[in-house]
Order: C-alpha cells, then sequence, then structure tokens
C-alpha cells in the first residue's frame, strides 16, 4: 500500500522534473512548474480533507433511491470530474484517477461501490495491461540484452536489499522477511504510468521511457521464480542437520505414534489419560515446539524413512498409529511397515473413501475416516433439530455407521472401476433406505431394536 500511495507525491512532482510545458486544452493559461505543483497539492489537499464533507452526504442522498446504476454513475462521475480537474491545472490524468480512487475509498459506502465495480475491475484491469504489454519495445532487449538485463538485477537487487531491511527493522523473522522481500521485489504497475507521464513532460525521453517499461516488465516476470527458489530455500532451512540429527530414544513402547496433528493429538491424549505412553514423531519443527510446551515427548523426523522408525523401537511396538497429514506420505509408511514389520498393527487416518481403499489395497485394514464419526455426529443432532426423537436419531445414526462401514468393505473391489462403482453406490443408497423401513416396522411389532446389535 505504502508503495502504490507514494504514486501520489511522484505524480505531483514530476513537472519539476520536466521542462516541457503539459498540453492541456481545458487549461488555456500556461503556469510555471512550481506554480502547478502547488496548485496540484492545495487541490489534493482540499479532495483530501473535503471528500468526507461532500462525498458521503452525496452517497446518503443517492443510497435513498436504491438505484445501483447511480452508485455507479456517480462514483465514474467523481473519478471523471477529478481526471478532468487535476487535467486542467497541467497534471497527469492518472493522478486525478488514483486520487478519485483514494477518496471513494474513503467512503462510508466503499463496500458498496466496490461490488458495483467490480465486475469491470478485472476487465479494465486487463485491458490494461495488455496497452502496456502491446507498448513495450522488445528491439531494445535484442539489441542490448545484456545492459538490459543488468538493470533488471539491479532493480531487483536494490528492493530486495530495502525491504529485507524494513522487515528487519519491524522484526520479521528471517524466513517471512525473504518471503516479503520477494514478492515485492518487481517494479509496481503504477512505474507504467509514472513513465509515461513523466515522458509527457519531458522527464524522460521517449526510448528512456520504452527501456524504463521492458525493465520493470521483466522484473514482474520474474517473480514466480523467485519466489519458487526461495520456498526451496526455506524448506531446506527447516530441514537443518539441528533438527534432523535429533536421537530418538526409544522406551520400547507398545505403540508409535507418526504425526502430531489435530488427528495425532486426540490420539496421544487419550492414551495418555488412560497411563499409557507412545513414541511420538512428527516432521514440522513448529508442531514439535507446540506440543512439547503441553508436556509430549515428540521427536522430529520423516516417517516414510524405516530407519527412523526402527530407531523410534518399530520392532518391539504392537501399533503404530498413521495419522500424518500427507495421504501420500502416509501410504508410502504404510508400505514401508506392512512389507518389513508384518506383524505390526497399523491404524491409520484416512483423508476419505478413496484414501481408505488405497489404505485397503495396501493391506491396512485399521483405519478411521476423519471425519466420518463427526459428520454422523452433527446428522444426527440435525435429526434432533427437525423434530426427529433423540433416541430415534441416535438409533438412525448407528444404522447408518454401521452400514455405511460395512459398505465401504463391499465396495473396495469395485472403486477403481468408476462406472460399477457408482452404480453398486446408488444401490446400496436404496437399501439403506429399505433398512430404515424395516427397522421402523420391527419397532412397531415390537421386535428387538437391532440398531443396538452389535454386528
Amino acid at each position: 500500500m505504502f508503495q502504490d500511495l507514494a504514486i501520489i507525491p511522484i505524480l505531483a512532482l514530476i513537472p519539476l522534473l520536466g521542462h516541457e510545458q503539459a498540453v492541456s486544452a481545458s487549461s488555456p493559461v500556461e503556469m510555471s512548474p512550481a506554480l502547478r505543483t502547488v496548485l496540484a497539492l492545495a487541490i489534493i489537499m482540499a479532495l483530501v480533507c473535503g471528500s468526507r464533507t461532500v462525498v458521503n452526504p452525496l452517497f446518503r442522498w443517492i443510497a435513498v433511491t436504491r438505484q445501483k446504476e447511480i452508485f455507479t454513475a456517480a462514483a465514474l462521475l467523481i473519478v471523471v470530474g477529478v481526471a478532468l480537474l487535476m487535467d486542467s491545472v497541467g497534471l497527469s490524468m492518472a493522478l486525478g484517477t488514483f486520487l478519485a480512487g483514494v477518496v471513494l475509498a474513503d467512503c462510508e459506502y466503499r463496500h458498496e461501490l466496490e461490488s458495483n465495480i467490480e465486475p469491470f475491475k478485472g476487465l479494465l484491469l486487463g485491458i490494461f495491461f495488455t496497452a502496456v504489454g502491446s507498448s513495450m519495445d522488445f528491439s531494445l532487449l535484442s539489441a542490448e540484452p545484456l545492459r538490459i538485463l543488468a538493470l533488471v538485477l539491479l532493480l531487483l537487487a536494490c528492493k530486495i536489499f530495502v525491504l529485507n531491511l524494513c522487515a528487519r527493522l519491524f522484526n520479521h523473522d528471517s524466513r517471512n522477511g525473504w518471503l516479503f522481500s520477494v514478492l515485492l521485489s518487481q517494479g509496481g504497475e503504477f512505474a507504467f504510468v509514472l513513465f509515461t507521464t513523466a515522458q509527457g513532460f519531458g522527464a524522460l525521453t521517449a526510448r528512456q521511457s520504452s527501456e524504463l517499461t521492458l525493465i520493470v516488465a521483466l522484473s514482474m516476470f520474474t517473480t514466480p521464480f523467485l519466489l519458487k527458489a526461495v520456498e526451496k530455500l526455506i524448506a531446506q532451512e527447516n530441514r537443518k542437520p539441528a533438527v534432523t540429527e535429533e536421537k530418538i530414544e526409544s522406551d520400547h513402547n507398545a505403540v508409535i505414534i507418526a504425526g502430531m496433528g489435530r488427528f495425532g493429538q486426540i490420539v496421544a491424549r487419550l492414551l495418555h489419560t488412560n497411563g499409557m505412553s507412545a513414541t511420538i514423531v512428527d516432521y514440522s519443527p513448529d508442531i514439535l515446539d507446540r506440543v512439547r510446551a503441553f508436556g509430549f515427548k515428540v521427536y522430529y523426523g520423516d516417517a516414510t524413512e524405516l530407519s527412523l522408525l526402527e530407531s523410534a523401537g518399530l520392532e518391539h511396538a504392537k501399533v503404530v498409529v498413521l495419522a500424518i497429514d500427507d495421504r501420500d506420505a502416509c501410504l508410502r509408511a504404510a508400505e514401508q511397515i506392512k512389507k518389513h514389520y508384518p506383524k505390526v498393527r497399523i491404524m491409520a487416518r484416512a483423508f476419505d473413501m478413496m484414501h481408505a481403499y488405497e489404505l485397503m489395497d495396501i493391506g491396512v485394514q485399521d483405519f478411521q475416516r476423519e471425519t466420518f464419526d463427526s459428520a454422523v455426529g452433527l446428522g444426527e443432532r440435525v435429526l434432533v433439530e427437525l423434530g426427529v426423537h433423540p433416541h430415534a436419531a441416535r438409533r438412525h445414526a448407528k444404522v447408518f455407521h454401521r452400514y455405511d462401514n460395512r459398505v465401504l468393505h463391499e465396495l473396495h473391489s469395485l472403486h477403481k472401476q468408476r462406472n460399477e462403482f457408482i452404480s453398486s453406490s446408488k444401490a446400496a443408497r436404496e437399501e439403506l433406505g429399505r433398512l430404515f423401513s424395516v427397522d421402523e416396522e420391527n419397532l412397531r411389532q415390537g421386535h428387538a431394536d437391532a440398531a443396538w446389535v452389535k454386528s
């Protein structure tokens, strides 16, 4: 925002840097650059200070009409009016439109205006960048490639240096500081407006304006590549030997929990409250610090590495809980354990039905779909809210829970055959409806409630 707002004083000062009189049909009186600048600054101050006393009452009056079109028309009138006002004193209309945007942003009806203008924003932004792209002179790059590329690198280096310095001054950590610096390292889009205005006032020649436009555009092109490089550096930083070299002192616990996120934490807490300890492994340094503060003994490591699990006591473990917050990593860890330690029981977190089938393909039969029980519980509460007796709602939930788990296993062999799987799923849904009807009929006839019978 600071970078964008800097456009106002820069555009106001450009006439002082130029040596040509700006031509304006609406300004027949010639003024010196200094007088134009003073007048422009006075207009800017008047707009900023007087916007609340004029704009808010205007839009409050328009709001009474409840006509969206009038809102949009009034906003455009303000933009065009301020742009013409700035043009009348020989300054850039771009400065006027930007100031009009600042005035409208301070209006109490700004959210309504924003929603009305939103459909046009993407279109006009596309036209703006298309116009900039079509005006670029790539012959300059082919004529002096080393010079242009050197200037691009100089721009990036200077901005990254200044932004990183600002990040340090405001106590951002190294990781956020580098991300912040790289994200804003390119030249801003308002630079194109500046160059055009400066060329109009003679502060830049046509060639200089073309070169600067090309340099800024190329700096924008580098941003995604620089960001990707920084992300890789940060990822390597998170895997420093200082953390990965942590030695696991296995107590030969019967349970190993791989993953201490929202799922694994609940399992660990339940074991802890029952006086049972577990060896916990996680790959996130942030989670390690957070969980250790609550008294849990957690080790850093990648659970997909068999050697790490072995050092955690896999040979002596009875159960490995795979609560890894990565479905592919969960599958890789399950494959390793099944292959080398088939007697160890794997209990896994399944992200969804398809992930459950992938675990079953490996041979893991003990899994829990992470949202299934909570969704069934919420559905039961919805039934009660809609007037179903709590006992009946609980009975329906139990029937649905048991039947869905049974169907899940029955359709395992078809999950890679899309058409057959969809057809069988529809048939199972209809069968479930029939089961509910039979259950209700049995209750009316005084038979035992099948919902509470353990299957």
